[in-house]
């Protein structure tokens, strides 16, 4: 069991508390230097509160101000270095790090630790688990910046700015859509003949694209996904890449204008740091157009985070075209982001295998990066960096790295030292590498503009059809949208599901919101799939329970490839002992994949695929009736959901 604190707040803060909830996250660099601090009001107000009690000033934040930054983060640092430095001492000397700490007023501070940084998820009262919002924050860092965190703090603010606003559009997501509470990826259901139109035109954009065999393009429409095409030599994106550019389209939309609406006016550009505003209105009869640019970093085959130029083209509202270009850097960051990572989980390695590991991992990024140097472009910097790694690794090596590392003894000061350099040098090498890019790999804006004008031309009949299939996607109560009468007359008391394969994160459900706008499920389901999940990190894979307005239940399974139900051989409840930490979902890892491991230790993973059922009915419902209905519902939701057989199509 991890080590938990009761702390008590005092008592002259309680006059500023409300039972309003709080939510923000502070992340910390080795240092205990502030790279990142977002938060709420209420987030505000109790830092203030906290820095009013011990004498310090806390300035509002200001664009127009940049110093403000500085002085925030040096309020910050003196509120939390003491927790902080408790913290590292519990990791380091005793190996029992604190999880969270829970104050008397119901303040609840998680801890959560990735490489060299500390992240501090602040919470009280809010319907968001500030576990699951801290590791959302740390994912959502890392596609911004890759492993190096420290980009946040540097520069203009714009990565700091990027990643406030896809925090707050993560709550809002997660507080609002039910594909982003239960972590999987969306399918809009509208028919086959709808579906080949939206990829023809996809494969047509990315025909068109200097670099079209090395990019996907994907159509959103209200944070949902319409359809994807990938060229042929670009490694697939994975469920948990798509859910967070998801994030990244919401948080870069224009906020003026209300769906199904046009801005007249010309396009305008935005890059690296928010969305455009919008355009005033002017002459012209074509729909409003925008475009971001954005350099993030997505899991690649070879590289844990490799960078790839994600272009957000805005249709129209809550229309988008997203465009994600490979820039064939696998290789060079994969090297770089292993040996990083290595030198991270040096610090916590105390066992001679752990410290073998750490030197395997060292030199197999190291000599990944000097084998792949030639691709680099050879700026000056560059140069100059990788000159210096490598007579850094020839010290250490001189020095004996290897033995020291793996004989057990303390580690010699000198070799420290030299891994501690050897570290920041990486991290620079990074930057250096990833993040400055050239400027010919990006695209033009006028040829982007000119693909959302072809797009807007294709699509425009079918503008409408999408924007209220959106909203109101499979609503159940609403036989017109889909062929459910035989659904109906099985199942008369069911009111809402949802259906998850897990093999590749792909939901299929109703609305939560009907059209006629009675009857919202929102914060039913969302309730509904937090309890669940509760159970589910327990052990408990199929759970029936009931309200006073409705039963529920909650069922995951696996099948073999032909179908045929597997059973655990191991209990689930190994994961939780093994990852105390971990929370279902796809956007910080792959909770369900892991879960397969665990149960099926021999299997391969492509051997055993997991499925997941939330169920909704009105009123009381015997669970035996539950059961029965969750089988007929799990055979038949793709043939009802018009969807085709299998759900790879999409994805």
């Amino acid at each position: 069991m991890q080590g938990e604190a009761q702390v008590t707040c005092h008592p002259q803060c309680h006059q500023y508390y409300t039972c309003l909830a709080m939510l923000g996250v502070i992340i910390f660099d080795r240092l205990n230097d502030v790279m990142f601090s977002h938060g709420d009001e209420k987030f505000e107000e109790h830092i203030r509160c906290m820095a009013a009690r011990n004498g310090l000033f806390y300035p509002a934040y200001s664009d127009t101000m940049p110093e403000t930054r500085g002085e925030r983060a040096d309020v910050l640092l003196q509120l939390f270095s003491p927790f902080l430095a408790s913290q590292r001492i519990m990791a380091m000397e005793f190996r029992d790090p604190y999880s969270e700490v829970e104050c008397e007023d119901g303040l609840v501070m998680v801890f959560h630790e990735y490489l060299t940084y500390q992240c501090l998820c602040l919470s009280r009262h809010s319907t968001l688990s500030p576990r699951k919002y801290v590791s959302a924050a740390v994912s959502l860092a890392k596609l911004l910046c890759g492993p190096v965190l420290s980009r946040l703090k540097s520069g203009d603010g714009s990565l700091s700015q990027m990643l406030s606003a896809m925090l707050m559009s993560y709550c809002q997501l997660q507080r609002s859509n039910q594909a982003y509470h239960v972590e999987a990826v969306e399918r809009l259901i509208i028919g086959d003949q709808v579906q080949n139109k939206m990829v023809s035109v996809l494969q047509r954009v990315v025909a068109s694209l200097p670099s079209g065999s090395r990019s996907h393009a994907f159509l959103t429409v209200e944070g949902t996904l319409v359809s994807l095409y990938s060229g042929r030599h670009v490694a697939e994106l994975s469920p948990a890449a798509v859910l967070s550019l998801l994030v990244l389209v919401h948080a870069v939309s224009p906020r003026g204008g209300a769906a199904g609406t046009d801005s007249s006016g010309d396009p305008e550009v935005s890059s690296g740091g928010g969305p455009a505003s919008d355009p005033d209105g002017g002459g012209g009869g074509r729909a409003d157009s925008q475009v971001h640019e954005e350099l993030c970093f997505l899991s690649a085959s070879r590289s844990p985070l490799s960078p790839y130029l994600v272009y957000v083209v805005h249709i129209w509202s809550g229309t988008a075209l997203v465009i994600v270009s490979d820039l064939c850097m696998t290789d060079v960051s994969g090297g770089l982001c292993e040996a990083i990572e290595s030198l991270a989980r040096y610090q916590q390695a105390v066992t001679p295998f752990q410290r073998d590991q750490v030197y395997a991992h060292l030199k197999h990024g190291l000599m990944a990066l000097f084998s792949c140097a030639k691709q680099i472009r050879h700026s000056p910097e560059v140069r100059s960096l990788l000159s210096r790694l490598q007579s850094q690794w020839d010290q250490l090596r001189r020095l004996r790295v290897d033995a020291a590392l793996c004989s057990g003894r303390p580690v010699p000061p000198p070799v420290d030292q030299g891994l501690a350099t050897l570290s920041r040098t990486l991290e620079a090498a990074f930057e250096a590498v990833c993040h400055v890019l050239p400027e010919r790999v990006t695209l033009p804006a006028g040829q982007l503009l000119q693909r959302a004008e072809t797009v807007q031309r294709e699509l425009s009949d079918y503008r409408s059809f999408l924007l209220a299939r959106a909203v109101s996607n499979a609503t159940v109560e609403t036989r017109s949208h889909l062929n459910i009468s035989r659904y109906l007359d099985n199942f008369p008391d069911l009111v809402h599901f949802i259906y998850v394969d897990r093999s590749v994160h792909l939901m299929t459900a109703p609305s939560t919101r009907p059209p006629d706008g009675r009857h919202d499920l929102t914060d039913t389901v969302r309730k509904m799939i937090d309890l669940a999940y509760q159970y589910l990190r327990e052990g408990h894979m199929s759970i029936i329970w009931r309200d006073q307005r409705y039963s529920y239940g909650h069922f995951l399974w696996f099948e073999d490839a032909m179908g045929n139900p597997q059973k655990a051989r191991e209990s689930p409840r190994r994961l939780k002992a093994l990852y105390a930490d971990w929370q279902p979902g796809i956007l910080a890892r792959d909770y369900f994949s892991a879960l397969v491991a665990v149960c099926f230790p021999e299997a391969a993973p492509e051997e055993v695929r997991c499925y997941q059922l939330f169920l909704v009915h009105r009123g009381p419902v015997q669970s035996d009736r539950v059961l029965q209905q969750s089988q007929q519902i799990a055979k038949t939701v793709w043939e009802v959901s018009g969807a085709a057989a299998t759900p790879l199509d999409l994805l």
